[in-house]
């Protein structure tokens, strides 16, 4: 069962060190404790980059293998772009605190509404196609965050020498800079 970017965003520090432990990571009480000791909640780990993880203490091996879990769950909104009618349904379903209904999942397949569709509609847009004030407002969240997710994304990659054109990483001086 995977956790979501949003549920880990709401991880205080021991929710996040038992999502860690969960994870076969290969962490052990030192490591969890270098968390504690800095109060690192879900929402600040999720922002966590390599420099900052060894700032925690911790040895290469544990950096990089939490470095590849912030990396795959910071990718959900790059995974909702490319998924169909049903495939968007499907993730919106694994979301339960959205608290939708086949009534709801229904709109989205007559509207035909796909991820990449699904990321550029706003609230006003979802009670347009016959969504209520509550779920479209609660949709619109998570567009929201899918979205900043990306932008964020962007913005590490450029630091680190890369640009992003239609979602691949490119060598940052590919890109015609002036």
């Amino acid at each position: 069962m995977s956790s979501s970017t949003e549920q880990v965003k709401g991880f205080d520090t021991e929710e996040l060190i038992n999502f860690l432990k969960g994870r076969n990571l290969h962490l052990n009480e030192t490591h969890y404790n270098s968390l504690r000791h800095k109060e690192i909640a879900g929402s600040d780990f999720l922002n966590y980059t390599r420099e900052e993880l060894k700032g925690l203490g911790l040895a290469i091996g544990p950096t990089k293998r939490i470095e590849q879990l912030i990396n795959e769950l910071n990718t959900q909104s790059n995974e909702v772009e490319g998924l169909d009618t049903e495939g968007l349904i499907n993730f919106l379903k694994e979301r339960q605190n959205l608290h939708l209904n086949e009534t709801h999942y229904n709109i989205f397949r007559h509207k035909e509404i796909t991820g990449s569709d699904f990321l550029n509609y706003t609230k006003e847009e979802f009670e347009g196609f016959g969504l209520a004030s509550g779920p479209a407002k609660r949709i619109e969240q998570l567009v929201n965050e899918l979205n900043n997710q990306s932008y964020d994304n962007e913005k590490i990659m450029l630091k680190h020498g890369y640009g992003c054109v239609r979602g691949n990483k490119v060598p940052k001086n590919s890109i015609g800079e002036s």
